[in-house]
């Protein structure tokens, strides 16, 4: 969803050609995220609270599941 305007020059107007205004609202086809192999030479990266990232449950976050590679990676079965 996202909020559109329309300008005349640099002035919001009202009443925008519905024939060059994008929508408003969209339906998304989001596709499956690719999936790696766990890479065992994964290292946490230094700085980076890997500790707290996997106890408030951010390892699904894309910078957390890279910083913290070897903290968050499944273990092995």
């Amino acid at each position: 969803m996202r909020d559109v305007k329309c300008y005349q020059g640099t002035d919001i107007v009202r009443g925008c050609d519905p024939l060059v205004k994008p929508v408003g609202r969209q339906a998304c086809d989001l596709q499956p995220c690719p999936t790696e192999p766990p890479d065992d030479s994964c290292q946490d990266q230094p700085g980076t609270n890997c500790a707290l990232a996997i106890k408030v449950n951010l390892c699904g976050h894309w910078y957390y599941s890279k910083a913290c590679c070897r903290s968050c990676r499944p273990p092995h079965s």
